[in-house]
């Protein structure tokens, strides 16, 4: 080991003044400087200027003691900042973090005013809040503690081979709770403040399931579920039923679905005569074995004058009785019985005469017996005709021969038939689709309407308009008379756009009128036959209104067009009849060979071969030398010359020099011609 001298002098040593790690005093500056292992100097005390280096097990020590030292044991490769005085190890901090060597992970975090963090691989997991901690993650204890109320938001893990939760009640005395698991059993016991004496109240086998309730002692199952046999024993720990009660049950009501089990319930008792009885203050119900005549028997008993019965096996004066009702307040007469034959009756007011029966041996139903035992209404099986069972009768009245059948036919699709008398045929059937036939026993439709009559549905009103509605997801359409005007409305209430009332035949439409009124026949109108009778010529299946643009030319195809600040032509066609009418106005006729005929082209349409037709001609500023000038249509052509038409001489034709220029009107032609 090499011996360190501590050197003093004034001002700063150089390098050959100190040994590797001599230290030396500067007395005047008072700094302290030692030699690093380069040969360098460096100042150790108040500014160093550089690291300071200390070697394994060599200590920083502050304090008189030596209270605090900071190095690092070469032996442990540990580094170890200690303290040993008799005061605190205090680190003082606003914002204080312990960090991993290379800064990448935090391991504890103190915030000025505010939380302590501690952190599992750099994810928090314990944090203090302003009302206490924050755990991210499970709690391991060995045990727990807890002095006022806690809020638990998930699960709550105990493992112990007796694991326990107590509840310790500050306001009362020995009157604690304790819930435990033991021995694979649930168990709620009573504890007293000590957690020595323990009573049991509840107990879960987990193994079977079994459910036991404890009486007061804690010691005696008084109410015990068997999970194995599901059964439910009360007052037992063995229940040999569903429900087994040891003494008495006390209810306000029973109700008892045994579902498919034949055997509902037993009620036993050893006694001879005995009864089962349920009386309230007023009146009392007793289901007895057998009474003094030996008829079982359900009695209803009130005061000595309101008494009733249900019988079994002979009535109260009627021992051809199987089960009788005798009402307490018909004095002895019967309500409804049924015969040991099957025979099933109900009876009028008095008790003694049967208004409604069911006759087992002829398997009918009658309505209204009375003195002459004839039904109004009977109900039996019987064959109108093959296939066709009666099930209904309706008799018009007592003993009269005419009456209404109601049957059905039709094997596993019955139909549901209405006939009259003895008649065999329907007069109305419902069939198994929903349809309904009248006159026809095979409806095709919802409603099917079948009569040798000229009429088969009548609709009437005794109002002034009487009418049909007919209705689908679009709309209702009406057909309507009013005080004898027949009006037929599509979609009366405009639920959808562009209705129309249409006619078709064959399967096309023909005819229609649209939402604005107009009547669109595209096949024509044919006028002045005989109702029924089409006739071409008669027929007017054209109309057309429209415009056409004329020109002015000096030849009929093809030359010089006149120029016009406006012309116009329009026109009217109904067959093949065409009325045109057209004008000029401020004519100029440059460019056009003056000696040529003026034609006007651009006809809306070809005329046939037989034009005898011409219109006559109004003019402004046009030369000519004759009466008038007319137009005409050329034959199988869409134009036409002015004719100037001059008395007992021959027609001669306007010329491009009779108009004067810029300024010349031609006012006005109309003139008809038939179209080829």
């Amino acid at each position: 080991m090499t011996t360190i001298k501590l050197k003093n002098g004034s001002g700063a040593p150089t390098a050959g003044d100190l040994a590797q790690g001599e230290p030396a005093l500067d007395l005047t500056n008072k700094r302290l400087y030692t030699e690093d292992s380069g040969g360098t100097v460096i100042e150790v005390g108040t500014n160093p200027g550089t690291d300071v280096t200390f070697a394994d097990d060599r200590k920083a020590v502050f304090g008189a003691g030596s209270d605090l030292q900071i190095y690092h044991d070469g032996a442990s490769n540990h580094s170890i900042i200690e303290e040993s005085g008799t005061g605190n190890f205090l680190l003082r901090g606003d914002n204080l973090v312990l960090q991993k060597g290379n800064g990448g992970k935090n391991y504890l975090k103190a915030t000025t005013d505010a939380q302590v963090e501690l952190y599992y691989d750099n994810a928090i997991k314990l944090a203090t809040t302003s009302s206490g901690i924050d755990v991210t993650g499970n709690v391991v204890s060995d045990g727990l503690t807890v002095d006022g109320a806690v809020n638990l938001n998930s699960a709550v893990t105990i493992t112990s081979t007796s694991a326990a939760l107590f509840f310790m009640e500050s306001d009362t005395t020995d009157l604690n709770t304790r819930l435990r698991g033991n021995g694979g059993n649930f168990a709620i016991h009573t504890v007293d403040d000590s957690k020595g004496t323990v009573g049991l109240r509840f107990l879960i086998n987990n193994s079977t399931g079994d459910i036991s309730f404890y009486e007061d002692t804690g010691t005696t199952a008084k109410l015990f579920w068997d999970a194995a046999d599901e059964r439910l024993g009360i007052g037992n720990s063995s229940p040999s039923t569903a429900l087994d009660v040891t003494g008495t049950v006390t209810a306000d009501g029973l109700n008892v679905d045994a579902g498919s089990t034949s055997l509902v319930g037993t009620l036993k008792t050893t006694a001879d005569n005995s009864s089962l009885v349920y009386s309230d203050s007023s009146q009392t119900l007793i289901l007895k074995n057998t009474d003094a005549s030996g008829t079982a028997r359900l009695k209803f008993l009130g005061t000595a004058s309101e008494s009733g019965a249900i019988t079994f096996g002979g009535g109260v004066g009627a021992t051809s009785d199987t089960f009788a009702v005798y009402p307490r307040v018909m004095a002895g007469g019967k309500a409804f019985n049924i015969t040991g034959g099957g025979d099933i009756s109900f009876y009028e007011d008095t008790g003694t005469t049967a208004k409604f029966a069911w006759d087992a041996a002829d398997e009918t139903i009658s309505i209204g017996l009375g003195a002459s035992s004839t039904a109004t209404i009977s109900a039996f099986s019987r064959t109108v005709s093959a296939n066709l069972p009666s099930a209904l009768r309706i008799i018009e009245n007592t003993g009269a021969s005419t009456y209404w059948d109601i049957g059905a036919n039709n094997g596993a699709n019955p139909n549901l038939n209405f006939y009259v008398n003895a008649n065999t045929t329907p007069k109305m059937t419902l069939a198994s689709s929903g349809n309904v036939g009248i006159g026809t026993s095979s409806p095709s439709n919802l409603v099917h309407l079948q009569s040798s009559l000229d009429t088969l549905l009548k609709i009437e009103s005794t109002d002034t308009v009487v009418r049909l509605d007919l209705t689908d997801s679009g709309g209702t359409s009406l057909i309507q008379n009013t005080s004898g005007k027949l009006v037929l409305q599509a979609d009366n209430a405009n639920a959808s756009a562009n209705s129309f009332l249409g006619f078709e035949v064959d399967g096309s439409e023909a005819m229609r009128i649209d939402s604005s009124g107009h009547v669109i026949a595209p096949y024509g109108v044919t006028l002045g036959t005989a109702v029924g009778t089409y006739a071409a010529a008669n027929t007017l299946d054209d109309y057309e209104e429209g415009t056409f643009t004329p020109e002015l030319r000096d030849a009929t195809s093809g030359g010089n067009t006149a120029t016009t600040t406006h012309k116009f032509g329009n026109y009217t066609k109904v067959g093949n009849l065409v009325t045109i009418w057209m004008h000029f106005r401020n004519i100029d006729t440059t460019g056009m060979t003056s000696g040529n005929a003026i034609s006007i082209t651009g006809l809306p349409f070809t005329a046939d071969n037989n034009q005898y037709t011409s219109g006559a001609v109004s003019t402004d500023r046009v030369s000519f030398s004759g009466n008038y000038l007319t137009f005409s249509v050329t034959e199988n052509a869409a134009y036409g010359p002015i004719s100037i038409i001059t008395s007992n001489a021959q027609d001669a034709s306007l010329t491009v020099a009779g108009i004067d220029g810029t300024g010349s009107d031609i006012q006005g032609i109309c003139v008809q011609y038939r179209t080829a």
